[in-house]
């Protein structure tokens, strides 16, 4: 199970650039006046209307604003909240919630809205108290790993959403500590089955255990150790085929796709093999 916070910073950390070295969001929050924010990356700054062709997505954003209220509710600070993430290039996770001291009639000019948020970026001075809470972690894969299953399932007070959660497996499938639990729980999605794996790391034994039970997920994993080979496992074609065909006699797409790929391998090399035999063929006949 994740945090809010814990939540929120393994978005931000999977949404951060290869090779930043800071990724900073500044979120604050006022009743009258909704939500403003602020990027910057590697100490480029970034408002509001830019943050619509960042990485950002609305989920992110709303989860923020939930953080926030979720603070609100909690904390009576006064009306305003400020919420600062950072994340380093170590993927330390850092967030500090401080009070913003700043009054505004809400039945003001046009002008005021501008005012504020000149005031909230900073361009205004600062005028924040010390009340600080901070909130830091080190972010790792397994955050991400538990964030995806909670959308796969429904869990931990996060809405179901399968079809994120099979773009967060996907994405974990290059990490080398989650590849296979990733594998599994990206085919399980895409083909439609409930049956997840709720741990990082699994054993061989288990995946034969679940091929048992013509679990489609682990006759394509199986599949692919087969044919790429994984630790005792020597690469086999024809047992990987095995396993592809009978996962996608279930109705698994993703295999019935690899048994196409496999076949059509096979007919390149029987093509290059033949038309070797009728070059010699034909060479040995002019003679």
């Amino acid at each position: 199970m994740v945090t809010l916070e814990q939540q929120i910073g393994a978005k931000l950390v999977f949404l951060m650039p290869k090779g930043s070295y800071t990724f900073e969001v500044q979120a604050h929050l006022h009743d009258d006046y909704g939500l403003c924010f602020a990027l910057v990356h590697d100490g480029n700054s970034y408002q509001d209307a830019q943050l619509v062709n960042t990485q950002f997505t609305d989920t992110v954003l709303e989860e923020i604003l939930s953080l926030l209220y979720l603070l609100q509710a909690q904390k009576k600070y006064g009306d305003w909240r400020q919420c600062q993430i950072t994340i380093n290039a170590d993927k330390h996770v850092q967030f500090n919630f401080s009070q913003m001291l700043c009054n505004a009639d809400p039945n003001g000019d046009d002008a005021l809205l501008d005012d504020i948020r000149a005031f909230v970026m900073g361009d205004l001075g600062s005028e924040i108290s010390t009340n600080v809470i901070s909130v830091e972690f080190d972010y790792h894969i397994n955050m991400l790993f538990a964030l995806a299953l909670n959308y796969a399932t429904g869990s931990n007070g996060i809405e179901k959403n399968p079809q994120l959660a099979a773009y967060y497996f996907k994405s974990l499938i290059r990490c080398e500590t989650v590849t296979l639990a990733a594998y599994y729980n990206w085919v399980a999605l895409e083909s439609g089955s409930e049956h997840y794996i709720d741990v990082c790391e699994f054993s061989l034994l288990e995946l034969l255990q679940r091929e048992l039970k013509s679990d489609l997920a682990a006759l394509y994993v199986l599949g692919l150790m087969h044919q790429s080979g994984y630790e005792t496992l020597q690469p086999n074609i024809q047992q990987a085929m095995h396993y592809y065909q009978h996962a996608a006699s279930l109705g698994c797409t993703l295999a019935k796709l690899r048994v196409e790929d496999l076949y059509l391998d096979y007919m390149i090399e029987v093509n290059k093999s033949v038309a070797t035999i009728n070059h010699k063929i034909r060479f040995n006949g002019f003679k």
